[in-house]
């Protein structure tokens, strides 16, 4: 858990660029196995499991691509979390053993992303309803869009809390509301600068990207990292529920 929130005064992209510029060799490393991972599940879409008399084949084969997907995505997710968290902490990093985090780590982020997934749906699903019984529904349906957007905005950190803090689904949700609170148009400007950043790298025959996908890594754990510090101080655990004024 990180400790001393009160040093963590560069800005995210200041922080992304100078640590990943110091440690170019295993970043690009990082990037390689990223990438690697990512043409890894392309391929094992491509699989198709045989047929047995009496299975669903193209159930099983949904159920398995759907599996595959979600613990490559995760690893990716969590281990790169995890991996920037570390440097943001000053401690020992391990490329393969942070990347690949524990299973209980992948399924509570798995519970935790079924939740977030239901919040930032509810104000679609209500426009949807409503515009069943109102065919000119079409304001509703883009406040509907900006209410999913900020809801996202809200609860996106819950990852970081989660692989953090090692709290459950529904506390990782809090931490993460109460973290970005006053906080959404930072965190949206950090995301949107950093989409142009991999744009340019991707530009550069996706070379660029070894180096810009660990800058993007590490400028939003940081920003996680300043954020939780500013929000809710420095604590010895979240292990214990948070009230509204984010302490234990």
């Amino acid at each position: 858990m990180i400790e001393h929130d009160e040093l963590l005064t560069e800005t995210p992209i200041s922080f992304g660029w100078k640590t990943t510029m110091a440690n170019k060799l295993f970043f690009m490393i990082f990037s390689i196995v990223i990438l690697a991972l990512i043409i890894l599940q392309f391929f094992l879409e491509s699989i198709r499991i045989p047929f047995y008399p009496g299975i669903n084949q193209n159930a099983v084969n949904f159920i398995f691509n759907y599996a595959t997907a979600f613990y490559i995505y995760s690893t990716i997710h969590l281990g790169s979390l995890s991996i920037g968290l570390k440097f943001i902490e000053d401690k020992p990093v391990s490329l393969f053993s942070d990347l690949f985090v524990s299973i209980q780590t992948i399924v509570i982020n798995f519970i935790a992303t079924i939740f977030f997934t239901f919040i930032i749906s509810v104000p679609i699903a209500i426009a949807t309803a409503i515009a069943i019984y109102n065919t000119e529904a079409l304001f509703l349906f883009l406040l509907a869009i900006i209410a999913s957007f900020i809801l996202a905005l809200k609860y996106q950190f819950y990852p970081y809390v989660i692989v953090d803090l090692g709290v459950n689904p529904i506390q990782a949700l809090k931490i993460s509301s109460i973290i970005t609170k006053n906080n959404k148009l930072e965190v949206f400007l950090l995301h949107l600068i950093l989409v142009f950043v991999n744009i340019i790298g991707l530009l550069c025959f996706g070379i660029g990207l070894l180096f810009t996908i660990p800058i993007s890594v590490l400028s939003c754990s940081y920003q996680y990292a300043q954020l939780r510090g500013v929000a809710i101080g420095k604590v010895d655990s979240y292990n214990e529920p948070l009230n509204a004024e984010g302490q234990v």
